[in-house]
């Protein structure tokens, strides 16, 4: 038996939730294939031999570590990825899924317990730093990778002496959630040599509170164990094959480990269609006047339901995976509640889909069990989407924004799916759905599209026939009423921040943005918040899954003050704007990898910071030092007339990531905008050469559609100044294609085909 310092209290927390940190030791069980991660004075002699170094540092990982990162970073970050991604791992670590994990801290590189999850039919696995926060719903384990994430092609790997005595001051968030982690729940510490200096401090901090108990495993012999005794820490004195085992024989007997393990209901259950006595009540002048989405108007039959629905259930009996797009605000979230109450067979609704969610989702399903799952915003993350449509017994009905599709799409191309795009609502339903609006707040006369190429989504049909409907204006006149009240005016513009693309307000965020803040006073906030929102009916609501999280209940809200905090309150919002990105770390952040996307966008930062976004996009690079952050970041200059640091910033990018044609596109935009304007044949040339970029990019990208746009615009502004038509022909002929295979539908398309073919229509006359 393992000699472990208060047995039975182990293993009750084993059961009741405990935090796991491991270190080198934890990783070094031979896999079946017969590999065995090297240790430091294994991997020393082989970094030596591989990259000619002088064998005078192989006793020294750090140094060495240190001087690739100087010499040759890209080449040595490689060979770690190499190194340290496994494949296949030893069975014993499955044991892990039979522990209530809470959190896993590591300062190892390697993969093995992201592999072991990957199998897990209990866990899905939530990286910080790559996923940013999430909810706490029973299902995830909280990935907290200090010394870099092997997964994310974009994490650092860090090794180096200098790397390790400052990346607690690089990752100061990580470290910071695992200071919390740490004081939240007990901890067990595998493997871990207690070597690095960021995390000691943060460990002797957590030992000094003494508010939760601490493990520490150390091999037998060991000359740390009487000094981890001696301090007050709970021993373990075993390897790392003896405590798997251990571990496994002692759940094994607990008839409650077992049953959990087995019910994969325990995960299908968190996506079942709520009932009507599960929701609460609104009011229905919310659905209207707010956009409001909620089941409560779904299961009380109060939300129309569009010809769409029957269509979409329709086709989806006859293909595996559906796919419903449409434009944003359009009622598609909605649409995707009726099909999910009206369908025969029993369905589950999935939002905030991501890769570690859909794995678990496949991991439960069995040969002889078909599950059908409704996915909103499958765009968000369409590699999720694409595991969970390929997956045998799995029919999808998803809905995506007609936009985010467009960049997306190519990731499914190896899936077959029946694409169904809602177009404008014809008026004979549009009347019906006028006459289902309450009379109380419908307009007397029905308003239709004005002209055949008008918009006419529910949208449009909503803030044209219903009376106080949310606007711009009332919105406006709102931020003025409020504006004396910095804590709050900050609060909302914050929050729709945050939500307009795709992030919540938490309690974490808004204790790192007011500082020096307690949690009365950040809960006062909120409650003044609260009220000042209730005057114009739009509520910032705790989350039903999770109290940490606040949702602002109302698309439209988000959207409206968004824009008119950009027109009406620059400096304001540039300013929270700032002072967020300054104090939050990304690890904070409410699915970050979505929110980053658009978050940062050029255009949006060239409107809010003028010529002053430098300061900020370094604070971003420092902690996402990606291709596309230097995207961004050039297209920003560019927009400053910064070319020449624009062009250094692009070919930087471009060299990160050589076979991305987004980042090739974002080089044609830098080379037009820094020479139309100029009338040189020098400049002429430099057009031209950014068209060949276009061209090489709509050949070569399946997402074209971009490209094609970008194409047709520059085509119009050659013509414009030049006269000339080659590209003209050239982009009208793209446009038709992509709108006739469906790439593109949307507005803005059609907008540069009509434009397009004015300009021909002018050299015919």
């Amino acid at each position: 038996m393992v000699d472990i310092k208060n047995r039975n209290l182990f293993f009750d927390n084993l059961k009741r939730g405990i935090n796991i940190f491991t270190g080198a030791g934890f990783s070094k069980l031979q896999s079946p294939s017969g590999n065995i991660l090297p240790d430091a004075s294994e991997l020393c002699e082989q970094i030596c031999n591989k990259f000619n170094i002088s064998t005078a540092y192989a006793k020294d990982l750090e140094m060495l570590s240190s001087i690739l990162k100087r010499n040759c970073k890209d080449a040595f970050q490689k060979y770690l990825r190499e190194q340290f991604t496994v494949t296949d791992y030893n069975e014993l670590y499955n044991v892990l899924n039979k522990i209530k994990i809470n959190s896993f801290i590591t300062t190892n590189i390697d993969n093995i317990f992201q592999c072991v999850i990957d199998n897990s039919t209990r866990y899905y696995l939530n990286c910080v730093s790559y996923y940013g926060a999430t909810k706490k719903d029973g299902l995830s384990i909280e990935y907290v990778p200090l010394h870099g994430d092997i997964r994310d092609p974009n994490s650092e790997l860090y090794f180096g002496k200098f790397e390790l005595s400052n990346v607690g001051n690089k990752k100061t968030g990580l470290f910071s959630i695992m200071h919390s982690k740490l004081l939240s729940a007990p901890t067990l510490f595998w493997g871990y040599g207690f070597h690095d200096g960021s995390v000691n401090e943060i460990i002797s901090q957590v030992l000094e509170e003494g508010t939760q108990d601490i493990w520490i495993q150390c091999i037998p012999g060991s000359e740390y164990i009487q000094f981890f005794k001696d301090i007050g820490c709970n021993v373990i004195v075993a390897t790392t094959e003896q405590l798997l085992k251990e571990i496994k024989n002692e759940l094994e007997k607990d008839i409650d480990s077992k049953k959990v393990i087995a019910s994969s209901n325990t995960v299908w259950n968190k996506y079942k269609i709520p009932s009507e006595n599960q929701v609460e009540s609104l009011p229905i002048k919310d659905f209207y006047q707010l956009s409001r989405t909620h089941w409560y108007y779904v299961i009380t039959n109060q939300a129309y339901s569009t010809q769409w629905v029957n269509s979409i259930i329709d086709n989806s009996l006859s293909n595996k995976n559906v796919l419903v797009v449409g434009t944003p605000l359009g009622g598609k979230t909605t649409l995707l509640m009726q099909i999910a109450r009206k369908y025969n067979s029993p369905v589950y609704y999935v939002s905030d889909l991501n890769r570690e969610k859909a794995k678990l989702l496949c991991n439960n399903v069995d040969n002889d069990d078909e599950r059908i799952v409704l996915v909103d915003n499958c765009a968000e993350d369409m590699e999720a989407y694409r595991i969970l449509a390929s997956k045998e017994n799995i029919k999808t009905i998803a809905i995506s924004d007609d936009f985010m599709l467009e960049s997306s799409k190519h990731i499914i191309e190896n899936v077959e799916y029946k694409k169904i795009i809602i177009g404008d609502i014809d008026i004979d339903e549009a009347q019906r759905i006028f006459s289902n609006i309450p009379e109380n707040i419908r307009k007397e006369e029905f308003k239709y599209k004005q002209k055949d190429t008008d918009k006419y989504s529910m949208f449009e049909l909503i803030t044209s026939n219903v009376n106080e409907v949310l606007s711009a204006q009332r919105i406006s006149e709102f931020l003025k009423r409020i504006q004396s009240d910095k804590e709050v005016f900050q609060t909302v513009l914050l929050t729709a921040y945050l939500t307009y693309y795709n992030s919540l307000l938490s309690m974490d965020i808004a204790f790192k943005y007011f500082e020096n803040t307690t949690y009365e006073d950040i809960l006062m906030i909120l409650k003044r918040t609260q009220t000042f929102l209730s005057e114009i009916d739009v509520k910032l609501e705790a989350d039903m899954e999770d109290q940490d999280y606040y949702s602002l209940r109302s698309n439209l809200f988000s959207k409206y003050t968004h824009e008119v905090a950009k027109n009406n309150y620059k400096n304001v919002y540039s300013d929270i704007i700032k002072k967020f990105i300054t104090n939050v770390a990304p690890d904070y952040i409410y699915k970050n990898y979505v929110f980053k996307r658009r978050a940062y966008d050029a255009n949006l930062f060239k409107d809010l910071f003028d010529d002053k976004g430098d300061e900020i996009y370094k604070i971003i690079y420092s902690r996402d030092a990606s291709a596309y952050t230097l995207q961004q970041w050039a297209l920003y200059k560019a927009k400053n007339q910064r070319f020449t640091e624009a062009f250094s910033d692009i070919d930087k990018a471009i060299n990160m990531q050589p076979q991305n044609f987004s980042i090739k596109n974002a080089r044609a935009i830098i080379l037009f905008e820094a020479n139309k304007d100029k009338d040189t044949e020098v400049a002429k040339n430099s057009l031209l050469k950014a068209m060949e970029i276009l061209e090489d990019c709509y050949k070569s990208d399946k997402r074209k559609v971009y490209h094609a746009q970008k194409y047709a615009e520059f085509a119009i502004w050659i013509f414009n100044k030049y006269k000339e038509t080659d590209h003209l022909n050239k982009a009208i002929r793209w446009i038709d294609e992509i709108i006739k295979n469906e790439e593109s539908l949307s507005f803005k398309t059609k907008q540069f085909r009509t434009k397009l073919q004015e300009c021909l229509n002018e050299v015919n006359k």
